[in-house]
């Protein structure tokens, strides 16, 4: 099956969605291999790569960025209420614990951060498996 999946976007010129190249991109090897085979078909019309890849997949598989919105919360998208100084602020929110992606991690501290509430996640995962 193919699937296409991301951070879904909206494109305001042509009403396409599609995966925003920020937080990464995921194309099945079906999904490829038909787009590949196909690639005649898709137009360069000025756009950014990503508004590109989804008016393709889109003309070519008939199929959306994230096809449900289950698929898109593997895409987190941090914002600054979300990546505070507060690590407990991740803590609760349970996208954050299924998602492939964060994006974005543009600062030094937000590494930091992260870094520690994986640690803590690590640490809290084997105290728990330990009692």
């Amino acid at each position: 099956s193919h699937i296409y999946m991301g951070y879904p976007s909206t494109n305001d010129f042509n009403d396409v969605t599609y995966c925003a190249e920020g937080p990464g991109v995921i194309l099945s090897r079906a999904a490829l291999q038909e787009l590949v085979q196909k690639l005649d078909q898709c137009k360069d019309e000025g756009n950014n790569w990503d508004i590109e890849l989804g008016i393709c997949v889109n003309n070519i598989l008939n199929a959306k960025c994230a096809n449900g919105a289950a698929e898109a919360h593997h895409f987190f998208v941090l914002d600054r209420n979300r990546l505070s100084e507060n690590v407990e602020v991740l803590w609760e929110d349970p996208s954050f614990f299924i998602a492939i992606t964060i994006y974005p991690v543009s600062k030094e501290e937000h590494t930091y951060t992260l870094h520690y509430f994986y640690k803590m996640k690590n640490i809290k995962g084997v105290t728990e498996k330990t009692y």
